[in-house]
């Protein structure tokens, strides 16, 4: 879906795939329910799993963000190749949601045969929008912002 953020990277180190996992083991707490409602100051930065080459984790914050980016990954010799999403939930949600918008966001432009289309179209044309424009946003800046933080944690911690 267009409007659901996604993004594919890869961090490049000088470590092998082994140092590379170990790290990130040494980084991540296991995902439990109160690691991830209550999780500790200072702990370990990102909960979930590292499973052989392959990972699946997210930052551990102190606040609430629906759209924090879930990172999977694998580690191929000294690359990390790495795809960010959100919570399947979330993006099933926002896809529902948007795309209700959407159709109704469609069905506020007259059709051509339609000689004098009647006035409500233009106030729902406008709400219908305005609610498109805020739902990407909300959707796509708190990604964003978060897959920032979560990249630089990374990078940082596999030089």
């Amino acid at each position: 879906m267009l409007w659901i953020p996604f993004e594919k990277f890869e961090i490049q180190t000088t470590l092998d795939s082994y140092r590379i996992l170990q790290k990130l083991g040494e980084m991540t707490e296991k995902p439990t329910f109160k690691v991830l409602l209550w999780p500790p100051k200072g702990g370990k930065p990102f909960a979930g799993t590292v499973d052989g080459p392959d990972f699946k984790i997210r930052r551990i914050i102190h606040y609430r963000n629906s759209f924090l980016p879930v990172l999977c990954g694998r580690a191929e010799g000294s690359r990390l190749q790495i795809t960010a999403r959100l919570n399947w939930f979330v993006a099933l949600f926002m896809g529902l949601w948007l795309g209700i918008v959407l159709f109704v966001f469609a069905l506020s432009f007259p059709s051509a045969v339609e000689q004098n289309p009647p006035a409500p179209y233009g106030g729902l044309r406008l709400i219908s929008g305005g609610m498109l424009l805020f739902g990407y946003f909300l959707c796509v800046l708190p990604f964003y912002f978060e897959l920032k933080k979560a990249k630089r944690i990374l990078e940082e911690a596999l030089r």
